[in-house]
């Protein structure tokens, strides 16, 4: 694991999708106030991996961010049974996963300020505020991806506007949010007024310097 500061922690994996194809993702680990250990987005968790983050305090929350990352929320629930599962609303519907509690503006997870972004029935992103830390923890809402591993990664990056820059991908822009654009312009602006000096994406690398430069060109788009 990479520690950020003292109460947050990031773990990055691959997911190989094809040949050339391999996408990173980065799971949070976030210590509330209280102690407890929140896991956002979880990876596949090995015993090395467990122990890191036993280590670390009881976890008592595991969050699957959008109704796209829920991958190893079963999974990382079997591992930590006492922990609430969140997910966003149609996660349990859609893939049957039991969801304890459902990420809605106003929920409260010690130390987290929880946003709903209007981003339509097929994302449901959900973005965390760490105001004690300035962190904005992302999902989907940019990527930063700079050393893609893979031969095609480069190519998929440039069609989907993403290549080399902290970007908001192009499906993200025309699929995703077609049907609640003004509503997620406005959203987004918000986020651009909240107090964070750091940006950690699912996809790429923790934007650790000019974090709210980064965001502005990310979604520059939406100024357009």
């Amino acid at each position: 694991m990479q520690t950020l500061t003292q109460d947050i922690w990031t773990h990055s994996s691959e997911t190989r999708m094809g040949p050339g194809v391999c996408f990173p993702n980065r799971m949070s680990i976030i210590r509330r106030p209280d102690g407890g250990i929140v896991v956002h987005a979880p990876n596949a968790m090995d015993t090395a991996l467990l122990a890191e983050i036993q280590a670390l305090g009881t976890v008592t929350d595991i969050i699957a961010p959008n109704l796209m990352h829920h991958l190893h929320a079963a999974s990382a629930k079997a591992h930590f049974p006492q922990a609430t599962l969140w997910g966003p609303p149609g996660l349990k519907e859609k893939e049957g996963l039991a969801i304890d509690k459902e990420l809605r503006a106003g929920e409260h997870i010690p130390g987290l300020q929880c946003i709903p972004l209007p981003s339509g029935p097929k994302l449901g992103e959900h973005v965390f505020l760490h105001a004690a830390s300035g962190t904005l923890v992302l999902c989907d809402l940019i990527f930063n991806m700079r050393s893609p591993n893979g031969w095609a990664m480069p190519m998929i990056l440039k069609m989907v506007g993403c290549h080399e820059c902290a970007s908001t991908s192009k499906s993200l822009k025309w699929v995703f949010v077609k049907d609640d654009f003004p509503a997620f312009v406005q959203s987004v602006k918000a986020l651009e007024e909240l107090e964070f000096s750091r940006i950690i994406v699912n996809h790429g690398e923790v934007i650790e310097d000019g974090a709210k430069a980064a965001f502005k060109q990310a979604t520059a788009w939406l100024h357009a």
